[in-house]
C-alpha cells in the first residue's frame, strides 16, 4: 500500500537481489552459479558488466568448475583511461 512521506528521500536506490556494494568493492570474489546467482553465468556475467558500468567500472572474470559447479571468479577495477 503507498505511503505519503513526508518529504522526498535525498536517495532513491533501488533494492537488489545482489550485494553489489561487495562484489564490486576490487577485491576477487568467487560466485557460485545456482547459489550466489540463480541464471547461467553468461546472462549473470551481462548484468554483472551493466552493473558495474554504471558505478565506472570495469569487470575481469574467468570461470571454471569446481566440486561439479560452474564457478565465476570476478574482480571489479577502475579503467586506467578514466
Amino acid at each position: 500500500m503507498a505511503k505519503r512521506l513526508e518529504q522526498m528521500p535525498d536517495t532513491m536506490r533501488s533494492v537488489s537481489q545482489y550485494p553489489w556494494e561487495e562484489w564490486l568493492d576490487g577485491g576477487a570474489w568467487q560466485l557460485t552459479e545456482g547459489e550466489d546467482f540463480k541464471t547461467t553465468i553468461r546472462n549473470f556475467q551481462a548484468t554483472l558488466s551493466k552493473t558495474a558500468s554504471r558505478r565506472g567500472l570495469r569487470i575481469q572474470s574467468r570461470t571454471f568448475k569446481e566440486d561439479d559447479k560452474n564457478q565465476l571468479a570476478i574482480q571489479a577495477f577502475r579503467d586506467v583511461n578514466d
